[in-house]
């Protein structure tokens, strides 16, 4: 017997005449590609929901931090700040804005204005809060920010006295 026969990929080791070890024909192959598509276009749908969901809850988690870091210097500093909520019919539209109290009057941080993540909104609502401040002392004004998807789905975020959030 001859070793070098069988050694993989050796073109003299196939038989293609047997229907059962060819390729795909193609006929076959766009049977396939045909059954992938269906099962892609069944779940994009899904996916952009869930890609939008977790816009979403970075949305929340990036004003939970900012309530927590903006409360942290605050302490530090000695010094008020205000948190502003700028909703999605404000100049600079689903932006978070940073201010600190210096003289009596609040100015932006240079470096304090965040937008929300793409995609979402803060949404304009009466019975959210338009800004936040908190105190020398770490203490807070308590209120809710709502942030809405492209799907309409709110969420969110409450805010306590002690500064404390929740997403809901």
């Amino acid at each position: 017997m001859h070793h070098d026969a069988l050694l993989i990929g050796d073109p003299s080791s196939c038989d293609c005449r047997n229907a059962s070890q060819r390729g795909l024909g193609f006929s076959e192959t766009i049977v396939v590609m045909f059954v992938a598509s269906l099962i892609l276009l069944v779940t994009l749908p899904g996916m952009s929901r869930i890609y939008e969901r977790q816009q979403a809850i970075s949305s929340a988690m990036r004003i939970q931090s900012l309530v927590q870091s903006t409360r942290m210097a605050a302490l530090k500093e000695k010094q008020a700040y205000r948190i502003v909520f700028n909703d999605e019919n404000a100049t600079y539209a689903n932006t978070i804005e940073i201010q600190r109290n210096s003289g009596g009057s609040y100015t932006t941080l240079t470096d304090g204005v965040y937008d929300v993540e793409s995609g979402i909104a803060i949404a304009d609502d009466n019975a959210a809060l338009a800004s936040l401040d908190v105190g020398t002392r770490g203490a807070c004004d308590s209120g809710k920010v709502l942030l809405r998807d492209g799907n309409g789905h709110v969420d969110v975020v409450s805010i306590q006295p002690t500064c404390r959030t929740s997403l809901n």
